[in-house]
């Protein structure tokens, strides 16, 4: 719940249903209201600085679980300049002296304004907390103002450096070139006392498919509920949004693309346990889904396509917080880089199938599920070997067929700077030539011409020499071609 009007003593809000126990990241807090502060001339020139307390809710440094209240003086008013009788166009002046039949606090647009903005800025700090402990990572760019544009999200491989970037920047585009422009015709707008609009893309990285319930509940009609609560916002587009009725429907379907096939062994250890419940000889740890601390596990996951480990998460409820491996909680294996597409990504699952209050003890009768998370083919394992010393040497990763397919991958990271690396298959061996051209089709850089064996090869390439932009990578063998696009960000 939201309280409070632009020009009174305060402003605030109420967040129900905070689960207890969490430990706020309040320096988060702090920096999501600095960037929603004006700080030059393309914003408005109040000035506040969002000092907040709380005043419920929270004890100790952790979340009680009652209703947490946060109270934010508001100090840089300027009441002088409203008049109840002068009603703003695309305001809310004219709506709330209707509604309220005159009683409103005209003030600074009331409880219209979007000075409100601020207690929502706090929220979505503290939810962006939230979903990180799920593995979950949102980020924004300024898609266009006006007529101009800039790059789209699907113009790139997004990746979480992506959207760490673009949230510490004072004014985020993923076209570099394009922020003079942007700043420009804001400028021209006020320096005419008019104003623009603008459009903003979001991109939600490491959400689990399959989230929300049909049909009210689902993930567009919530969000569109809470967005459309946002003063000024009139639209809002999912996907390709209107723009998809200008295609066939066979051209409008979704890209599915499965996660790599990576070769997983459970290498379990002893499950003897000491006296306090946790196991005796660990092999590994897992990182808690709340980032607290670690919960010792009995085995070790080894990625055997990779010849390394395996980052392991695992999901505690909050009755559970005992960093210990209980019954029916959820180990997560993450997907190795570069094979995932975002924070989080899941390979599999294990799940402890066993009585409430049963430790966690594999024996006879015992059932545990690993759910992977992409269709099986012949070139996946999936091994469940019994080793109490944890040794990785005896496993031998089982031969493959030899490769069939001419494949050129997404380089990774992408956009990147200055290297980035490029994956691709060849189906026999012979000369190969890998080449890097600008958007005027001239060849920039050789990567590799020579001799390759057949099968998969990844090159590092060092872009130092190129400045900032588009570039196509094209992989050559005998009469076939593959090339992909990818962007240099300085």
């Amino acid at each position: 719940n939201l309280f409070g009007e632009s020009h009174c003593s305060a402003i605030g809000i109420v967040i129900n249903n905070m689960p207890a126990g969490i430990k706020l990241d309040l320096q988060s807090i702090n920096d999501a209201l600095y960037r929603r502060r004006p700080k030059s001339s393309l914003s408005t020139s109040r000035q506040e600085q969002d000092g907040y307390e709380i005043v419920s809710g929270y004890y100790n440094g952790l979340t009680t679980g009652t209703p947490l209240t946060f109270i934010i003086p508001n100090k840089d008013t300027k009441s002088a300049d409203y008049n109840p009788e002068i009603l703003r166009p695309s305001h809310a002046d004219y709506t709330a002296y209707v509604k309220y039949a005159g009683n409103q606090d005209f003030r600074g647009g009331g409880h219209f304004s979007g000075r409100l903005t601020a207690p929502l800025v706090i929220l979505g700090a503290i939810s962006a907390q939230l979903l990180s402990l799920k593995g979950i990572i949102i980020g924004s760019h300024i898609s266009s103002i006006k007529d101009q544009k800039d790059m789209n999200f699907s113009d790139i491989e997004v990746t979480e450096d992506i959207l760490k970037r673009l949230y510490s920047s004072q004014f985020p585009v993923l076209d570099s070139t394009q922020t003079e422009m942007f700043e420009s015709i804001i400028l021209k707008a006020k320096e005419n006392k008019d104003s623009v609009g603008g459009t903003l893309e979001t991109m939600v990285l490491g959400l689990n498919p399959g989230y929300g319930s049909p049909f009210f509940d689902s993930i567009e009609s919530v969000l569109s509920h809470l967005l459309f609560s946002i003063p000024s916002v009139k639209g809002v587009e999912f996907g390709k949004g209107f723009a998809i009725t200008e295609l066939f429907g066979s051209e409008a379907n979704d890209n599915f693309e499965n996660i790599a096939p990576i070769d997983i062994a459970l290498i379990w250890g002893s499950t003897d346990t000491m006296a306090n419940g946790q196991y005796a000889n660990p092999l590994d740890t897992a990182m808690s889904n709340r980032g607290l601390f670690e919960v010792m596990v009995p085995f070790r996951a080894w990625n055997l396509t990779e010849n390394q480990a395996v980052d392991l998460w695992i999901s505690e409820p909050s009755g559970y917080l005992n960093q210990k491996w209980d019954p029916f909680e959820t180990i997560r294996i993450l997907t190795p880089d570069p094979y995932g597409g975002g924070l989080g990504d899941t390979h599999a699952r294990i799940v402890p199938n066993l009585p409430a209050g049963t430790l966690v003890l594999p024996d006879i009768g015992d059932t545990i599920m690993v759910l992977a998370n992409k269709p099986l083919t012949n070139e996946d394992t999936l091994r469940f070997i019994t080793d109490p010393n944890g040794f990785i040497s005896p496993l031998l990763k089982q031969a493959k067929n030899q490769p069939d397919k001419f494949t050129l991958e997404n380089n990774y990271p992408n956009p990147f700077n200055p290297t980035t690396t490029i994956a691709f298959t060849i189906p026999k061996s012979g000369k190969v030539r890998l080449q890097v051209f600008n958007v005027l089709g001239q060849r920039v850089a050789t990567v590799w011409d020579g001799y390759l064996d057949n099968g998969r090869h990844r090159i590092l390439f060092d872009a130092s020499s190129l400045a900032s932009g588009i570039y196509f990578y094209s992989l050559s063998q005998d009469n076939r071609n593959i090339t992909r696009k990818m962007m240099l960000l300085k």
